[in-house]
């Protein structure tokens, strides 16, 4: 754990040096990226975030109608173990929300109200809810891209000096390196492999073993473009966490029960449209297997077929989106703006009709 909080203040410290984020250092330490480790790859902890007096404590999944019963066991929860009273229960982001004026009390405090709320409502068993929007405040987000740059940082200087050495790649790592980048970069293959794992899991594991494997199998190239996307997408989720710092105050004073709020809304009256990035992707796809099947029949070389896959891989459409949306993104945080749910500006390219309300 020692190495792991060494590893992490040197990153931070890197950062803080290459953003030039004055509030970052005062808003983000290394005990909170810490805490993101036991839920790197997935959610194993409950999270806990205290501020000014305040403590955000994640729930387990809960329905709507179950919002007074819930309330209630955490006001006896907090009651009996004593020093902190609950403030309210965020319905929206799945979050109960404690006053801590001494600012004394752990995450571990907070964690045994939950613990013993949850117990007596029957949820103790339940998963933390995947549902709800993206909270502003978690660092495992902030961890995750940590560990993704330092993957490609290590990756761009590894290349850059199998490059210099006249290094040749075998067969095999050219191959492998091949179908790594496939499937980080069709939605359908890693759609796949998500339903089969966490998508946490697949982010991290294929962000960094496809930066080494990119290095060996193709030089330093691939690695330094993701290096400048993740960039771009740790300077939004910087940007988010100003926002919600500069606001946690006025929306935690707000918060009020709403038991007739439905979490996901009405359905939709017709089904999502395809993007465009992911339809040319997966028009891509088959039409690179098509390429790679006819270049294998008429060469009988592994290596050679493989070509086309390279050269079909919508790379550029989807890291255009994603460098857009990361951008947009930061630009709404530092005018103090709040986007609660990243993922669902990921579906403004799908928006073709904007109705305005001419009143």
């Amino acid at each position: 754990m020692g190495t792991a909080r060494q590893f992490i203040e040197q990153m931070r410290g890197r950062l803080v040096d290459a953003l030039d984020d004055d509030g970052f250092e005062d808003e983000l330490t290394a005990e909170d990226l810490a805490a993101a480790l036991p839920n790197l790859f997935g959610h194993q902890r409950r999270r806990v975030w205290r501020h000014d007096g305040r403590a955000h404590v994640e729930l387990r999944e809960f329905s709507i109608d179950q919002v007074p019963a819930i309330h209630a066991a955490l006001a006896a929860a907090a009651a009996k173990l004593g020093r902190a009273e609950l403030h309210d229960v965020n319905t929206v982001t799945g979050r109960a929300i404690f006053s801590d004026p001494s600012e004394s009390l752990t995450a571990e405090y907070f964690a045994d109200v939950a613990d013993e709320a949850e117990e007596a409502c029957g949820f103790l068993e339940r998963p933390f809810a995947l549902n709800r929007p993206k909270y502003p405040a978690d660092s495992e987000p902030i961890a995750r891209l940590l560990v993704e740059l330092a993957a490609d940082s290590g990756a761009v200087a590894l290349g850059t000096l199998l490059k210099a050495a006249g290094f040749k790649p075998t067969r095999g790592e050219f191959d492998l390196a091949a179908l790594v980048t496939l499937v980080e970069n069709t939605p359908r293959l890693r759609g796949w492999l998500e339903e089969r794992l966490s998508a946490t899991s697949v982010d991290v594991g294929l962000g960094t073993a496809g930066a080494f494997l990119q290095a060996v199998g193709n030089g330093p190239v691939g690695p330094a473009i993701d290096l400048f996307l993740r960039t771009l997408r740790l300077r939004a989720e910087l940007a988010r966490r100003w926002a919600w710092l500069s606001r946690e105050a006025e929306l935690s004073r707000t918060v009020r029960i709403d038991v007739t709020a439905e979490f996901t809304g009405p359905e939709r009256p017709q089904p999502l449209p395809e993007g465009d990035v992911d339809r040319y992707a997966d028009e891509a796809l088959f039409a690179s297997l098509g390429g790679f099947a006819v270049g294998l029949l008429d060469t009988e070389n592994l290596e050679a077929a493989f070509a086309p896959l390279f050269t079909g891989l919508p790379k550029a459409a989807k890291y255009g989106r994603h460098a857009f949306l990361a951008e947009l993104t930061r630009v709404i945080g530092e005018r103090n703006g709040l986007v609660m749910r990243p993922a669902a500006m990921e579906l403004l390219e799908r928006v073709s009709t904007v109705v305005v309300d001419a009143r």
